[in-house]
C-alpha cells in the first residue's frame, strides 16, 4: 500500500520537491502550520491543482477562492467568508447574510466563525490578478492567520517578493516552468490512442506501447516548433497536440504509413496545415461577392500605395495608355546595375501629392466606374479608415497640393487588389 507522498508523486511527476514542501508544512499533525504560505510561479505550473490535491490527500479541510473571478475586493472578502462558513457548517452556508467589506471585518467574522481546534486552510488563488488589489489588502489578508491561530492562508501568485505582502520572508514554494522533457513526460501519462478500440476488443500491450511512443514523439516535435512561441506552457502544448493528433494519425488509419514512420507523418502534417492556413487566409481576405466601389473605398487602396512606392517620373510608363509605346521606345537604352538596390516594397512609403493620386485613380479605374464614384468622398473615407494619412500642414484636405502617405503594407494591398481583380505587380515599380 502506497503512502500519500508516493501517490501524489505518481499523479504529479516532476513536482516532488513542491509536494514534499507542502506536506512538511501542512501535513504534520504534531507541528502547527504557518499562518501564511506563498506559492508562486508562472501560468500552468500546477500550483492550484497540486495544493488542492495535497490538502485532500492529507484530509485537511480547506476553503478555495478563485480571486480572478471576483469583480471587486469586497467580492473577495464575501467569497472567502461564505467558503469558510460552508466548510465549517458542512455546506449549509448559514452565514450568507454576513458580508464583510474590508480585511478587518473579514478577520473579525472569521475569528467568530472558525472553531479554536483543528486545522483549516484558506486558499486565495491568483490573488495578485484581482482587479482592485492593493498592497494594504494583500498584507492584511496575509496577517489573518496571525489573528486566528489554527487558520493558514495560502496565497497563490505569479511573482513573490517581500514588498508584495509587507512581511519579512514568508514561507514560500516556487513552481518553476516545465521544460521539454517534463512536458513530454506529463502528457505521456494519458496518451491518446491511434485506433478506436471498442469495449469488446482487446487493447493489447503492443498497441499501448505504440500509442505511447507516437504520442511522445508528437509532443516532442510540437515543443521543438512551438515551445517558445504559441505553446509556452503545458496547457497550451496539450491543446496544440490534441488539435494535431487526428490529422497526424489519419495516414496510419488509412494504412498509408506505419506507426514508426513519424518523420513522414509529421512532414505530411506540416504541409497539410500550411496549405490549409494559406487557403483559409485567402478565403478570409478575398470576398467572392461583387465589390461596389461607389460605397466601399477599401478596393481603392492600391492607388495610394502605388503613389507612395512608385517614382513620379515613371507614372507615364505604368499608368498612361501610351505606356506600351514608351516602353518600346526605351528598350534600346542600357539599364543601370540595380543588383545592390533594395526593392521599393521593402522601403518606407513616401509622401505624394493629392493631385497625383487622383490622376492615378482616373487612369486605373474603368470609365464605367468613374462615372458613379465620387473620388473626393472616397479619399475622405480612406483617410477616416486610417488607410492613408495626411502629412502636410495644408489646412484643407482636398487641396491638390496637400501631401499624403499610404498607411498599410504590401501584403494587405496585394490581397485587396486580388479582390477587385487588379494585378498590383504589373503597376509596381521594381
Amino acid at each position: 500500500m502506497t503512502g500519500p507522498l508516493e501517490s501524489l508523486n505518481a499523479r504529479f511527476p516532476c513536482r516532488e520537491r513542491q509536494i514534499d514542501g507542502l506536506a512538511a508544512l501542512l501535513g504534520q499533525d504534531d507541528i502547527p502550520a504557518p499562518p501564511v504560505l506563498v506559492l508562486y510561479g508562472t501560468e500552468a505550473t500546477g500550483k492550484s491543482t497540486i495544493v488542492k490535491a495535497v490538502l485532500e490527500e492529507f484530509e485537511i479541510p480547506y476553503a478555495y477562492v478563485s480571486c480572478k473571478e471576483c469583480i471587486t475586493a469586497r467580492h473577495v472578502f464575501e467569497k472567502a467568508y461564505t467558503s469558510c462558513d460552508a466548510l465549517v457548517s458542512n455546506g449549509e452556508e448559514k452565514g450568507r447574510q454576513i458580508r464583510p467589506d474590508s480585511v478587518n471585518a473579514l478577520a473579525g467574522q472569521l475569528q467568530k466563525l472558525i472553531p479554536s481546534s483543528g486545522k483549516i486552510v484558506l486558499v486565495l488563488d491568483a490573488i495578485d490578478k484581482q482587479r482592485e488589489v492593493t498592497p494594504t489588502m494583500l498584507s492584511g489578508l496575509a496577517r489573518i492567520g496571525e489573528v486566528i491561530r489554527n487558520l493558514t492562508v495560502i496565497m497563490i501568485v505569479t511573482v513573490s517578493s517581500t514588498r508584495l505582502l509587507n512581511i519579512s520572508e514568508p514561507p514560500s514554494i516556487y513552481f518553476p516552468a516545465y521544460n521539454k522533457e517534463e512536458c513530454v513526460k506529463i502528457l505521456s501519462l494519458n496518451p491518446k490512442s491511434i485506433f478506436e478500440v471498442d469495449e469488446e476488443d482487446e487493447y493489447s500491450e503492443e498497441m499501448e506501447q505504440e500509442d505511447r511512443w507516437l504520442w511522445a514523439q508528437c509532443c516532442s516535435a510540437v515543443w521543438d516548433i512551438m515551445g517558445k512561441y504559441a505553446a509556452r506552457n503545458l496547457n497550451a502544448l496539450k491543446d496544440v497536440v490534441d488539435e494535431l493528433w487526428p490529422s497526424l494519425i489519419q495516414p496510419i488509419v488509412d494504412n498509408e504509413y506505419g506507426t514508426r514512420d513519424f518523420p513522414k507523418l509529421f512532414n505530411r502534417l506540416k504541409n497539410e496545415k500550411l496549405r490549409n492556413s494559406e487557403e483559409s487566409y485567402v478565403s478570409m481576405q478575398i470576398t467572392r461577392a461583387p465589390v461596389d466601389t461607389a460605397t466601399d473605398a477599401t478596393p481603392l487602396v492600391p492607388n495610394p500605395y502605388l503613389a507612395s512606392f512608385n517614382t513620379a517620373r515613371y507614372d507615364a510608363r505604368y499608368f498612361s495608355k501610351l505606356a506600351e509605346g514608351l516602353s518600346k521606345r526605351k528598350r534600346g537604352r542600357k539599364k543601370k546595375n540595380t543588383s545592390r538596390q533594395l526593392n521599393r516594397k521593402h522601403l518606407g512609403p513616401r509622401p505624394f501629392q493629392l493631385e497625383r493620386m487622383m490622376a492615378i485613380f482616373q487612369s486605373i479605374l474603368p470609365s464605367s466606374v468613374l462615372s458613379s464614384v465620387d473620388i473626393g468622398s472616397q479619399i475622405a473615407t480612406l483617410n477616416s479608415l486610417r488607410l492613408i494619412r495626411k502629412v502636410s500642414n495644408v489646412a484643407s484636405a482636398t487641396d491638390a497640393s496637400s501631401k499624403w502617405r499610404v498607411n498599410v503594407g504590401y501584403e494587405y494591398v496585394k490581397v485587396v487588389g486580388r479582390s477587385v481583380k487588379f494585378d498590383l505587380e504589373t503597376h509596381l515599380e521594381e
